[in-house]
């Protein structure tokens, strides 16, 4: 499965969503609990809350969150000391 940004994307005729990031991160939580093998997001690393999210949807879900190099410096500048 691939996940890919782009909440904006394809609303035209669609009943208003709910796309604030717990909305998301439910959205990412029902199709990886759907989803059978690998699953990959596709999210700017600088976008923190869609990391978190993505991240949370992987622990909900019994899912390994891998991230890269970039990644993972970009969420540790913006963690809590």
């Amino acid at each position: 499965m691939l996940l890919c940004e782009g909440t904006n994307l394809g609303r035209e005729g669609v009943p208003e969503l709910d796309l604030d990031e717990t909305g998301v991160e439910r959205a990412m939580v029902a199709e990886l609990r759907e989803a059978r093998g690998g699953a990959f997001v596709i999210a700017s690393p600088q976008d923190v809350d869609r990391l978190v999210s993505a991240y949370r949807a992987a622990r909900r879900t019994g899912r390994r969150f891998v991230i890269d190099a970039y990644g993972a410096w970009v969420l540790e500048q913006v963690r809590p000391c």
